[in-house]
């Protein structure tokens, strides 16, 4: 048995794609008294864990003899989308994405000359036991070779690219958006596959009225408060009283959820308001505009949430203000009631957090307490 600092260390690369031959087993449970058995032949997966999405392409799934081409994508939060034949399904899994270093604490076996299955090959590989679950690393590539779990699967891994994944290559088809199927999933990533502006037939250009407006520099006075919270409850009340719109507090969402919802304001953003506002040096103009650049951020959010809850408090309530500002300054008034169909608005929350972490938090402690910042530095114009 090879020393400890020889052994493989039983690591997925945080960005790949491989290919997959296997199968999985499905066994019956008192919802479900058949075995279904999911064949992986030629399987593609895709695996990116700073988006938190993996995805299986061209899973094979054999139900009663009955074989169906599909694609499965895990995406952020709990969400799996399954592709069949132009139609989307969507579940939520209660659980994230495989984690890269999911076997770091496993059981180490030993190295061994094993014989790896569909490769036809003996590979020198070091042996880890997590649970029930086997894992073999090829010593000569460092890389995930073959898992098993006795009576449930066996994935043989090959055909190795490491490194980032195109960001496409996760984008949720049409056919899912079509019907609703993003519901709660909250990677910006899927912005991708939303429907043009020219799909969904918005306002080519925002009318006069919306353009006046935004050429406003201050709220009228009926939309100030004299501090934060009376703001919070002023401008509140006027979102309540809108026809046709739904809100919840923002304290009633997680942060996966309002990221969600702020994904459907997203995509009814004008770009012409935007250009305004950037004219004029404007608080209302967006703090990104690139939906990668989104997509990273949210997910560091949630990465950072996680690992300190008190932190996704200040994140949500945060992006609570900026899909408000959103909605009120970035989406044509026309276009408005079929968001009011898609969407649930959250309202202001009446507490503002420290504008500052304090000098012993860490450096991401720090970055959410500047962000939360400029998200809510548009209110100090209704603040009077």
């Amino acid at each position: 048995m090879p020393p400890q600092a020889q052994r493989i260390p039983p690591l997925y690369p945080k960005q790949f794609e491989s290919n997959i031959e296997g199968f999985l087993v499905y066994p019956f449970t008192s919802q479900w008294w058949h075995v279904d058995i999911g064949q992986q032949a030629g399987t593609r997966f895709l695996y990116d864990w700073d988006r938190e999405v993996l995805k299986f392409h061209n899973r094979i799934p054999i139900v009663f003899g009955a074989h169906v081409v599909t694609d499965f994508i895990h995406g952020p939060g709990d969400k799996i989308h399954a592709l069949a034949s132009g139609a989307c399904f969507c579940t939520s899994a209660g659980i994230g994405i495989l984690k890269y270093d999911a076997f770091q604490d496993a059981e180490y076996l030993g190295r061994e000359d094993k014989y790896i299955e569909y490769l036809g090959q003996t590979k020198r590989a070091d042996h880890y036991l997590k649970g029930p679950h086997h894992v073999w690393f090829d010593v000569e590539t460092g890389l995930p070779l073959r898992a098993w779990q006795p009576t449930n699967g066996l994935q043989v891994y090959y055909n190795w690219t490491v490194g980032p994944v195109a960001a496409h290559e996760f984008a949720i088809p049409k056919s899912c958006i079509s019907i609703n199927c993003t519901a709660g999933y909250a990677d910006v990533t899927s912005v991708a596959a939303l429907p043009s502006a020219r799909d969904m037939q918005l306002s080519p250009a925002a009318p006069s009225a919306d353009v006046a407006r935004a050429q406003q520099p201050l709220p009228r006075a009926h939309f100030t408060g004299h501090d934060f919270a009376t703001m919070s409850h002023v401008l509140n009340a006027y979102l309540r009283r809108i026809d046709g719109l739904r809100v919840r507090p923002c304290d009633h969402f997680t942060l996966a959820e309002l990221q969600s919802e702020a994904l459907k304001v997203f995509q009814y953003l004008l770009p012409q308001f935007q250009a305004l506002y950037m004219a004029q040096k404007d608080r209302r103009q967006l703090l990104v505009t690139d939906t990668q650049v989104l997509s990273s951020l949210w997910a560091q959010q949630r990465r950072i949430a996680a690992v300190l809850p008190r932190m996704s408090n200040i994140s949500r309530d945060g992006l609570c203000h900026e899909v408000v500002l959103w909605y009120a300054h970035h989406v044509a008034d026309a276009d408005k009631p079929r968001l009011h169909q898609q969407a649930v608005l959250p309202l202001l929350p009446d507490v503002r957090h420290a504008e500052d972490a304090p000098i012993s938090e860490d450096r991401d402690v720090a970055a959410v307490h500047q962000h939360y910042n400029k998200q809510i530095a548009c209110s100090a114009c209704h603040v009077k």
